[in-house]
């Protein structure tokens, strides 16, 4: 994601002879106000919209990607209800002929590589690239029962149908299930066929086992492994979109049965996964069963009109019922299985859906563009009343009604299961390639935020260079590196939400954080007044508009006053205001340098167990680590955190003068990053620092980096020493640090115990000159992230002594000189 300054003469100063008097906006950041920012709002599903791997632009556009910053990252849709993970294998379902077809990625847009399952390809690339992962667990109980060529609706076996695969061979035709007839399109008539054909039979035990199957790779899901479980998707859409196996629309009690056998599986197999559901969507899902909706129709009425399924279950809508069972089932078990009500959001009015055959979006008028914009009100404002659509009705009559969507829903949960979050894992307001897009996509993602929603992911991700992604990179990455929107909310509000939207919140290093959105084609002047928070002098300013669709760009300091800022804000905009306060709690430290904590030498690499030296960071007496709710090592030690791009390190140990951490693997993506520390809320000026792929060095006995080397012998409790000499041919464990981008990808801050990733680079082991056999090169178990282990079998060509050199080469770099060790 670029960014860029804005030339002298294009200063605000400037815009605002030409702008408009604007909307009075205003922050409070009274603590009874506030409250926190989920991270995981900036989700998507699967990853950014990429060029084939084989295009010359990829490895650019990787990068970019990257620097976004998303965070839940989900792999859902129709295609994962019937997934194969033995077989990494799905059918297409109604999407494509119902075919299952080996070798077709589950997301082609991804820059996935060619190897692995498909599955083990997505969540290697979100642990590298950054963000939690979010996987879908089938419960229809059919899956594809081998991978080859099959379909449920077979032309040789079912006859002619309405629409054919256009691309099948003569040999081998696959229908829509649909019977070939003069009707097609007015009275179709639909095939039943036999789920054998193509599927066999799996149960929730065979999930249980992809679950347990995963945690050897990624581990469990509170420590980088799969966060949150989401059962199946879409339950609305069972008889249609999977008619193959799913024929018969679904039913309140056929829902909840089959989640919770789902849920209990899950929570056996990795007690700590999240699970969500009933992920379903369309408005209709919070009040009726597909059996209601179905039994509408039937009875010649609207879909609401006759519920019998939901009369039957005391009239309680069923969202509510749904939340209900849960938390019966926890009063009498003792155990939570539901954490998320999972939903998808597709609330967007139809004459914004407006995306072409190739997904860009064509011209649009000016009507269509206004009500994108005003629609995001459906999440939150409950005088805005949806009218002219089939779907968002009341669901008692049929009159128009507010949506007034996550307060609602949030609503539902506080009365049928408290302490449920609430996730939205699909939605679009569309547009993304558009800066209309993007002002819209900016808007939703203030309005997560301030509503308190717990998780969101698009749908239809757009390209990482297209609007709607600076719309992201404004909350995660506005500067490039690492300046995100605060974490705690606080109130916002707009005199005219319609002309300028306002979001506000308070970040770590004490700075107060507002987004301002443009959402007129005019520029337009406003002062934003504050409350409870004393200002300093000067404010950034970041913004994204039409000037330049390809970066955000830095603006000239705005002056800020005791009450206020006021500032122009241009058409069809989005502006990032970062406001100081007027005194910090302790002076700004200062870092001066970082080096590798084992050699002391300057290069950097992900992973890396680093010493960051300089004043004023931390505490006069030395603290060391602890541990996190998840067991994994703190990145906040006595008021201290060590940011590198933003991403926050684990910690080692922390002082006023020297602080040791690791480098977080998604802190190093880069050429180079910027490294801060932050104590008590004041952060330090970054340090930029150069990034090398891999950084070995040794750790030495007295911590210098030179003599004798920290080395165990082969009995793997005597330290190599003068004394206590390694013989030739045994088998010694170097400890070391620096050996950069590993297999499974690394998690930052896990210990190594059930998960010993390796490095991905070639490693080697010299010792007295001679090339030592190399028996195992990965974590070291049972310490901390950040150590390398290796072990390496002395050669007999050795000749003895009490200082034999030896060094450790890894992808082509050599740890430091002068650590050695004794051979007798």
């Amino acid at each position: 994601m670029k960014t860029t300054f804005v030339l002298a003469g294009l200063c605000l100063a400037g815009w605002n002879a030409f702008a408009q008097s604007g909307p009075a906006l205003s922050i409070d950041a009274d603590s009874s106000k506030q409250h926190a920012i989920s991270p995981d709002i900036y989700g998507i599903n699967f990853f950014w919209t990429l060029p084939a791997t084989t295009d010359p632009s990829f490895s650019a556009a990787l990068a970019t990607a990257e620097n976004i910053r998303a965070t839940a990252r989900r792999w859902g849709g129709n295609n994962t209800s019937d997934y194969n993970w033995q077989l990494d294998v799905q059918n297409l379902d109604n999407d494509w002929y119902y075919e299952v077809l080996p070798g077709s990625p589950m997301c082609s847009t991804c820059g996935w590589p060619s190897t692995g399952t498909s599955f083990d390809n997505y969540a290697d690339q979100v642990r590298t690239t950054g963000g939690k992962i979010l996987g879908t667990i089938p419960v229809l109980g059919w899956l594809p029962k081998a991978a080859q060529r099959m379909c449920s609706f077979d032309v040789s076996k079912y006859g002619e149908q309405c629409s054919q695969d256009p691309y099948a061979s003569s040999s081998f035709t696959c229908g829509n299930g649909v019977k070939l007839t003069s009707t097609c399109g007015t009275n179709p008539v639909y095939i039943t066929n036999d789920p054998n054909d193509d599927y066999a039979q799996f149960d929730q035990s065979f999930q249980a086992q992809w679950v347990t199957s995963l945690l050897s790779r990624y581990g469990s899901g509170n420590q980088g492994g799969v966060a949150i479980w989401s059962l199946d998707n879409e339950p609305i859409w069972w008889d249609s979109t999977h008619r193959d196996i799913h024929p018969d629309p679904f039913t309140y009690d056929e829902l909840y049965n089959i989640d919770l056998q789902y849920a209990q599986a899950i929570k056996q197999a990795d007690p700590t996964a999240l699970v969500s559901g009933p992920v379903n969507d369309n408005w209709a899902s919070l009040w009726f069963s597909k059996k209601d909706i179905v039994s509408g129709w039937n009875s010649g009425g609207s879909y609401w009109s006759n519920p019998v399924d939901r009369n039957a279950h005391g009239g309680t809508a069923l969202l509510a019922w749904y939340l209900q069972q849960f938390a019966q089932y926890e009063q009498q078990h003792g155990q939570r299985l539901l954490d998320y009500l999972d939903m998808h959001a597709y609330l967007a009015p139809s004459e914004i859906d407006d995306t072409d055959s190739s997904g860009a979006t064509p011209p649009e008028t000016a009507a269509v563009q206004a009500l994108r914009l005003e629609s995001t009100r459906e999440f939150w404002d409950p005088t805005y009343v949806v009218s002219g659509d089939y779907w968002i009705v009341d669901p008692t009559n049929g009159s128009p009604i507010a949506p007034y969507y996550i307060p609602r829903v949030q609503s539902i949960i506080a009365q049928g299961y408290p302490g449920t979050k609430l996730a939205i894992t699909e939605y679009n307001w569309y547009g993304l390639d558009t800066l209309n897009g993007a002002l819209a996509q900016a808007d939703l993602l203030g309005i997560f935020g301030a509503q308190g929603l717990d998780l969101a992911t698009l749908w239809g991700q757009p390209k990482p260079t297209d609007p709607a992604a600076f719309a992201f990179a404004m909350y995660r990455n506005y500067d490039g590196i690492g300046g995100a929107f605060g974490e705690t909310g606080v109130q916002a509000t707009s005199a005219d939400q319609s002309q300028l939207a306002v979001y506000g919140a308070l970040r770590s290093d004490l700075n107060l954080t507002a987004v301002v959105i443009n959402k007129t084609g005019g520029s337009l002047t406003s002062t934003l007044s504050l409350a409870n928070f004393q200002p300093g002098q000067t404010a950034q300013v970041w913004q994204y508009s039409g000037a330049n669709l390809g970066a955000i760009v830095a603006q000239p300091n705005v002056s800020v006053s005791g009450s206020g800022v006021t500032a122009a804000y241009p058409a069809n905009s989005i502006t990032m205001l970062v406001i100081p306060p007027a005194s910090y709690p302790v002076p700004k430290p200062v870092v001066n340098a970082v080096t590798n904590a084992a050699s002391y030498g300057s290069a950097i690499a992900p992973g890396q167990m680093v010493i960051v030296w300089g004043t004023g960071m931390g505490p006069a007496t030395l603290a060391g680590l602890g541990q996190d709710s998840n067991g994994l090592v703190s990145t906040s030690v006595a008021g201290v955190r060590v940011l590198f791009d933003g991403i926050p390190a684990p910690i080692v140990y922390v002082s006023a003068t020297q602080t040791a951490a690791v480098t977080p693997y998604f802190g190093a993506i880069n050429p180079t990053t910027h490294v801060q520390v932050e104590y008590q809320g004041v952060r330090s000026d970054p340090l930029q620092v150069t990034v090398a792929p891999t950084a070995p060095g040794l750790f030495t006995a007295n911590a210098s980096g030179t003599g004798q080397g920290a080395i165990l012998n082969q009995d793997g409790i005597t330290h190599n020493s003068a004394g206590a000499p390694a013989s030739r041919g045994s088998i010694v464990s170097l400890w070391g640090t620096g050996e950069g981008i590993t297999d499974p990808p690394g998690v930052d801050g896990r210990l190594a115990i059930s998960v010993l990733p390796a490095p991905v680079a070639q490693v080697s082991v010299q010792i007295g000159g001679q090339t030592a056999v190399v028996k195992y090169a990965g974590a070291a178990p049972g310490l901390m992230p950040g150590v390398i282990q290796i072990n390496a079998e002395i050669p007999q060509s050795v000749v003895p002594g009490n200082a034999v050199p030896v060094t450790v080469t890894i992808g082509g770099a050599t740890s430091q000189a002068g650590v050695t060790m004794a051979v007798n």
